[in-house]
């Protein structure tokens, strides 16, 4: 069970469909979005790039490798914003941790099927393709409440993932604290 601690309330845009086990790459069941692939990559090399920029002396360098680091940034948000509204995927609410995550999903699932799993959280547009495995399906009024442990995420995936919750955690405080 995810230990509520070091889980987030977020808002994600979910892809989800049966795994194939002849289909290694969690990225060709979704088509429309092979590009996120190539996005991950492109973060991977931000996150190198921007240790290097950390190293540099110069000042003005630094800063012109930090703009070039925005640019690529947005490129990348335009572009997965652009294909999302394109699909008329709407984000909805999902509660996430660095091994489960429970979502609402207009169809059924068996316990213990593997899918594959896209994620883009919103607003932040930050992509994940992942195995998951069906730990519970519960039908409610509205949909099925899926709960899935997520499976054999690579370690970048992993980091980021985590990363990202802290920072929504992080938000989460700043808000509460605001009142």
């Amino acid at each position: 069970m995810a230990d509520k601690y070091f889980s987030v309330k977020d808002m994600a845009f979910v892809g989800l469909e049966p795994l194939d086990p002849e289909q290694l790459s969690i990225t060709e069941y979704f088509p429309n979005y092979r590009s996120l692939g190539i996005e991950n990559d492109l973060q991977q090399l931000l996150q190198r790039n921007h240790q290097l920029i950390d190293e540099l002396t110069q000042p003005k360098l630094q800063e012109i490798l930090h703009n070039f680091e925005d640019v690529c940034q947005l490129l990348s948000k335009t572009l997965i914003a652009q294909q999302l509204s394109l699909d008329s995927l709407q984000a909805q609410k999902v509660m996430i941790s660095e091994n489960e995550i429970t979502l609402l999903w207009p169809k059924a699932f068996n316990k213990e099927q593997s899918l594959a799993l896209m994620l883009i959280f919103s607003p932040n547009y930050q992509s994940f393709f992942i195995e998951a495995r069906v730990i519970a399906c519960q039908e409610r009024t509205n949909g099925f409440l899926l709960k899935l442990s997520i499976a054999h995420p690579r370690e970048s995936s992993r980091r980021r993932l985590a990363a990202h919750i802290v920072e929504q955690q992080r938000f989460a405080l700043a808000k509460k604290r605001q009142g």
